[in-house]
């Protein structure tokens, strides 16, 4: 037996003190704050370096090495579907804005998702549906949502793309911002929705590794690169005392806008945008990870097979030089030797040397015949005549007019008058009398 089994209203009595317990315990944290000495544990910083100097050395070949995983992603047959076919059956049926309810009961506030008669709660009728208007400007953004007129879901596409393949993708929200008459609190809207290069995003980190403490600006007077005032006022209306681009404020600690005496907010990205870096806020860059999510950067799965999909593309590059190009492919020769002059050589021999390998696989099948119709002696002839009285001296002849090309070409012209001469003898002599003999 257990004691709940003697006791049954034990257990509710135990979780209603244990709820007790936790209340009064924040009831003395929420009487403690302000009274007496308070200590605080700092915030750490980045778990990937120790000094953030070498992160920000790292971030060039970041940059290389997020490009080039990027063009195998797109140019590599092999990656590059998969990706796409994700995508696809990700987006297969679109993006659509579904209403949060059918009903919603105009007094207690109760959404429903089917359809009621009376309220349950307030025993009332009075009851309002969704609004379709509130789609129509959704479905212009949807529709297009920059300047490069692309839609929603086409931005989307890309940033899963990026997501897949690189691990780390971005999403940019170009606002608005706009300060009523006499009010110092800014508001903002979105104008547009871009995809950003995941090469050409950094961290805004200090040296401590910590991000948001490193550079501050200003909301109304953003740097001269700024996109969003480039981008104008594109998608919406002008609004009051919208931000221009024309005054360039960043400072390295917290304060207030000289221009505008606004306070400053940090920066959490730094994007290289036509040769200038771009402060950007952390609500106006989306930042998703999704195999690797670490506080910096996420880890491309491609990494894992980097070598295999290098291999791929370089078989697929020595097939288009060697048919297209006609070049023989260079790895293949530098598995013989280092030596320049003897990677000419090789690539001499592949060039001419092959020429007469199927009239040598001639003669050796006219020789095998003679064997197989009882003539030895004319297929030891054959292989005599191919060795000592034309391979030999066309090699040595050649050689002595061309050099090491004329060497090859001798050894192929040896092999072709061999199966000439082996071929001719077969047909005219030692066929019809072997078959003669037989009938």
């Amino acid at each position: 037996m257990k004691i709940r089994d003697y006791l049954p209203e034990l257990p509710s009595l135990l979780e209603n003190q244990n709820r007790m317990s936790e209340l009064a315990n924040i009831m003395m944290m929420s009487k403690s704050q302000g009274q007496g000495e308070t200590a605080r544990l700092p915030s750490l910083g980045s778990s990937q370096t120790f000094i953030n100097s070498w992160l920000r050395q790292q971030m060039a070949y970041r940059q290389q090495m997020v490009n080039d995983l990027m063009m195998l992603a797109l140019t590599v047959e092999e990656i590059r579907s998969p990706l796409n076919h994700l995508t696809g059956e990700v987006f297969r049926r679109g993006i659509h804005w579904l209403p949060k309810f059918v009903q919603k009961c105009n007094q207690c506030d109760i959404e429903f998702s089917e359809y009621v008669t009376l309220c349950p709660k307030c025993n009332t009728s009075d009851f309002s549906e969704p609004d379709p208007d509130q789609k129509t400007r959704f479905n212009a953004f949807k529709a297009d949502a920059n300047i490069w007129s692309q839609s929603l879901e086409e931005v989307l596409k890309f940033f899963y793309f990026d997501l897949n393949a690189i691990d780390d993708a971005y999403l940019y929200i170009a606002k608005e911002y706009f300060a009523p008459e006499g009010e110092k609190n800014v508001r903002s809207r979105p104008l547009e929705l871009r995809r950003l290069n995941p090469a050409a995003v950094e961290l805004d980190l200090n040296p401590m590794g910590l991000p948001k403490a490193q550079t501050w600006i200003c909301y109304m007077h953003r740097p001269t690169a700024n996109m969003a005032g480039a981008m104008g006022t594109y998608g919406a209306n002008p609004a009051p005392q919208m931000s221009t681009p024309q005054v360039s404020v960043t400072e390295s600690a917290p304060g207030y806008c000289e221009e505008c005496g606004r306070e400053l907010v940090p920066a959490m990205y730094k994007y290289l945008h036509q040769g200038a870096t771009q402060y950007l806020l952390d609500d106006e860059v989306i930042h998703v990870k999704k195999f690797h999510p670490d506080e910096t950067y996420g880890w491309s799965p491609l990494l894992t097979i980097f070598e295999k999909i290098l291999s791929i593309k370089g078989m697929d590059q020595y097939v288009y030089r060697y048919f297209f190009e006609r070049k023989m492919p260079s790895s293949m020769v530098m598995v013989f030797t280092d030596d320049p002059e003897g990677q000419g050589f090789i690539k001499q021999f592949f060039w001419i040397v092959p020429f007469g390998f199927a009239f040598h696989g001639l003669s050796q099948l006219v020789s095998a015949s003679c064997n197989a119709l009882n003539r030895p002696f004319h297929s030891t002839t054959i292989n005599i005549m191919r060795l000592f009285l034309l391979l030999i001296p066309l090699v040595y002849l050649g050689s002595q007019i061309w050099s090491t090309t004329g060497f090859f070409v001798g050894i192929a012209l040896g092999n072709l008058a061999t199966s000439g001469i082996a071929w001719f003898w077969f047909r005219v002599s030692i066929l019809p009398i072997a078959l003669g003999n037989k009938m």
